[in-house]
This record gives structure tokens, C-alpha cells and sequence, in this order.
């Protein structure tokens, strides 16, 4: 892992070049936020990084996943997109319902926009694997 948790404040998630991808490729950031205790972060993403080493290290000889490889990634891609529309329009809704930090309203409906336009990026991956 080039980029450690350790390095920032425990329950706040690194900016990552899209690059790096792979040295955070297990755990999603929206989980390890939730790990504020310095160390817990950082020692739950070493795990993950050892599930995804595993992972590729094993996957020849596993059985054939059944679809062609873009097709999967593609799938993967708009599900992980789908989650994240999920997490940014609860997050957002949560404080503008609520009215738990009025001054985090203006993210709040930033949130929930970024999220709509995520959504139309997750639609037209999947309008795409049907082509």
C-alpha cells in the first residue's frame, strides 16, 4: 500500500490518484471513515489489501466467472456506483431532514446532486452491457 491511513486523520479518507487505485482496491473508504481510533483504519486496510493480493494470487485456479471480462467490469464498476448514489443520498438526506448541522446543508444538497449525476453515470454503464 503506497498511501497508509496513518498519514491522515484517522476518520477522514485520503484523496487518491485514480492511478493508485489498487493500493486501496478492497475496503471502500465510506467503511473506514467510520474507524476513528488512530491505527484501526490503517490495519483494516492492510487486511483488505491482503484479501485482494489473495484474491488475484488464487483467481486462476478458480472457476471461470461465466461472462466476458469487460462485462464484469463493468457490472462491478455500476454497482460500486450504486452504492456510493446510496451513501451520498443518505448522508445528505439525513442532514437536511434532521437538521443535525445546519451548516452542513449546503453539502448536504451537493452530496445528493454529485449523487443524481453518479446515478446517470451507473445507468448508462449498464445501458452500455446492453448493446
Amino acid at each position: 500500500m503506497n498511501q497508509p491511513l496513518h498519514s491522515i486523520a484517522p476518520s477522514t479518507p485520503p484523496l487518491t490518484d485514480p492511478a493508485g487505485w489498487e493500493d486501496h482496491a478492497s475496503l471502500r473508504f465510506t467503511l473506514l471513515s467510520h474507524f476513528t481510533k488512530p491505527g484501526d483504519a490503517t490495519a483494516l486496510e492492510r487486511v483488505g489489501a491482503m484479501l485482494y493480493d489473495f484474491a488475484l494470487e488464487m483467481a486462476p485456479s478458480w472457476p471461470a466467472a461465466g461472462q466476458p471480462t469487460m462485462h464484469l467490469a463493468l457490472t462491478a464498476g455500476a454497482s460500486d456506483l450504486r452504492y456510493l448514489v446510496g451513501y451520498l443520498t443518505d448522508a445528505g438526506s439525513l442532514i437536511l431532514e434532521e437538521g443535525l448541522a445546519a451548516k452542513e446543508a449546503p453539502l448536504a444538497l451537493k452530496a445528493i446532486r454529485h449523487a443524481e449525476a453518479i446515478a446517470e453515470i451507473a445507468a448508462q454503464m449498464e445501458r452500455d452491457l446492453e448493446d
